[in-house]
């Protein structure tokens, strides 16, 4: 291999560090150890996502749908922004209709889409699958978040949505979720509040 004279190298250096600082990524060090980057902060997408961090109480009510009977539920989480403030963790539990249940959710913001991406995990084994569209895809609009996504219910996939609008304070949300086999025609899911508590008893 031909060799890579010192100035040489420093000018590939410089063209590297060029492009990365074009694309907003801050290096520092240039020891033959490697390059450190130094972390980015959160964009005003990512704040919008303390809207949800604190703790909450909520007070549901369900229709029989392929899901789940009808019937009353309550469920308490604690949701803060994580690892550097980029994403939001949320942790809950709850009872309702079908029995009890624990959850833990991420929640991301996708550039790219510029929208949301929740993830979620319970203590029934379940685990959101790309693939099968269970992840939970976000927006938000004037303090009106609305979340998408694909669920089985008895041997058969629908369309999911719910829709968050919170209160002016940002202390209380109120929240409809509602489902479609075709996309079209759309059912009534469940409703409920959610209000912030000092402490949520997980």
């Amino acid at each position: 291999m031909r060799p890579v004279s010192d100035c040489l190298l420093m000018d590939m250096v410089r063209r590297v560090l060029g492009r990365w600082s074009q694309m907003g990524i801050a290096m520092v060090g240039l020891s033959p150890a490697g390059l450190i980057a130094q972390p980015s902060v959160p964009g005003p997408e990512i704040q919008t996502l303390h809207a949800y961090a604190g703790s909450w109480s909520f007070v549901q009510e369900f229709q029989a749908t392929p899901f789940s009977p009808a019937g009353k539920g309550t469920k308490h989480s604690r949701a803060s922004m994580t690892l550097g403030g980029f994403f939001l963790e949320e942790r809950g539990k709850g009872s309702g209709p079908d029995g009890t249940y624990a959850w833990l959710a991420v929640t991301a913001y996708d550039p790219e889409s510029r929208k949301y991406q929740q993830f979620t995990f319970d203590n029934r084994g379940f685990a959101s699958r790309p693939d099968h569209g269970e992840v939970v895809i976000g927006k938000e609009k004037s303090g009106t978040w609305t979340w998408t996504w694909d669920e089985e219910g008895k041997g058969r996939r629908y369309h999911c949505e719910a829709v968050d609008t919170f209160s002016a304070d940002g202390n209380s949300f109120s929240y409809e979720w509602r489902y479609s086999g075709d996309g079209k025609t759309w059912k009534p899911w469940l409703k409920g509040v959610a209000t912030k508590t000092p402490v949520a008893p997980l």
